[in-house]
């Protein structure tokens, strides 16, 4: 497979699962259960990703640092 179609592929496999998340959050009754829900799914599906890339450097660590947090006070305020 080419590099275009698979940046063709994951494009359209994000964005379909993107509208599907979106309405399964809109669906419940509780957003902020279903967000939570969502949000822990995703990062224990990605937690097998880390043996294939190993852990991040120090600046990316950092980074991190501010991003986090800053994410969680976004999601709280939606």
């Amino acid at each position: 497979m080419s590099m275009d179609w698979l940046a063709l592929l994951l494009g359209l496999t994000s964005a379909v699962t993107l509208a599907l998340v979106n309405t399964a959050v809109k669906m419940g009754g509780d957003i902020l259960v279903a967000r939570a829900a969502l949000s822990a799914t995703a990062a224990a599906m990605t937690l097998p990703a880390l043996s294939l890339v190993g852990a991040p450097e120090p600046a990316t660590v950092a980074a991190l640092g501010w991003a986090i947090p800053a994410h969680f006070f976004y999601q709280l305020c939606l």
